[in-house]
């Protein structure tokens, strides 16, 4: 199997070398884990590999994590400008928006690589904004001569149940009427997954259970990824652990990670 190197010190020989090409891979943890860091430090390990790379923000502005780069130097100005990596910033303030499409069209447009969405807690907690599709690989998937509600509920299919929270739009597809958080999750995962991308899908921990917020998103996802931090004294410990990675033999157990000069290192211990 193809496999991503992830460009993170000490990860790679966990994982056979790397993430599976084309695989949904989620990283979950608490607010100042260093999620995005992780996310910015795969991306541009792939830029400066010559493999292009698209970055999804809902979290952090698009600057705030240029500077946050910088930090690393990491200069994520200069691959912009050479077209190796693209943001998408998805608005909070736009209602009915077809992520799906917008998704599909970015990747084309960069002709991304690898893929970084960040952060999927945030998307679920403002789903009531997003357009879901009932059924959808690309923008060329309709229903085959259903183009409204009432045309549906004339039929004698089991559509006929489905329409009655269905609403249309002008290729016939039909979405969702009202909202559900864990749905919007599955069907996020799955066309990230239809993308031919390899993608890092950042997202929160819940504080308790340390499972992902939403409780669906590691099943769905291909491999999960685990960051945790505890301060003791003046010291943070900081711990990742590779939870799951399909058809990866995992040389595992919980490491130690911190942040170099260069970004995350594991610990070789």
């Amino acid at each position: 199997m193809d496999r991503v190197p992830t460009g993170i010190a000490g990860l790679d020989s966990l994982i056979e070398g790397g993430f599976p090409k084309g695989y949904n891979v989620l990283v979950t943890g608490a607010p100042g884990t260093g999620k995005s860091i992780m996310g910015l430090q795969y991306i541009y390990s792939g830029a400066l590999k010559g493999e292009n790379g698209l970055y999804i923000t809902i979290d952090s502005p698009r600057m705030q994590l240029i500077e946050q780069a910088g930090r690393f130097g990491w200069d994520f100005k200069k691959m912009e400008e050479n077209g190796k990596i693209t943001f998408l910033s998805i608005p909070p303030n736009r209602a009915r928006i077809d992520i799906f499409d917008m998704l599909e069209d970015k990747v084309a447009e960069a002709n991304a690589k690898r893929l970084v969405f960040d952060n999927l807690a945030l998307l679920t907690i403002n789903a009531e904004q997003f357009a879901i599709p009932m059924a959808h690989n690309s923008k060329m998937d309709v229903i085959p001569n259903i183009t409204s509600k009432s045309t549906m509920l004339n039929t004698d299919t089991k559509d006929y149940e489905i329409a009655l929270n269905a609403e249309f739009d002008n290729k016939g597809r039909a979405f969702y009427h009202g909202d559900s958080k864990r749905r919007i999750t599955y069907f996020v995962i799955h066309e990230l997954g239809c993308l031919g991308t390899t993608n890092l899908i950042i997202t929160f921990a819940d504080p308790t259970t340390q499972s992902s917020m939403d409780k669906v998103s590691e099943f769905a996802c291909d491999g999960v990824i685990s960051l945790k931090s505890l301060a003791i004294g003046d010291t943070m410990n900081r711990t990742i652990e590779v939870k799951k990675m399909r058809t990866t033999a995992l040389n595992g157990g919980i490491k130690s990670y911190d942040f170099g000069n260069d970004g995350i290192i594991l610990s070789q211990g």
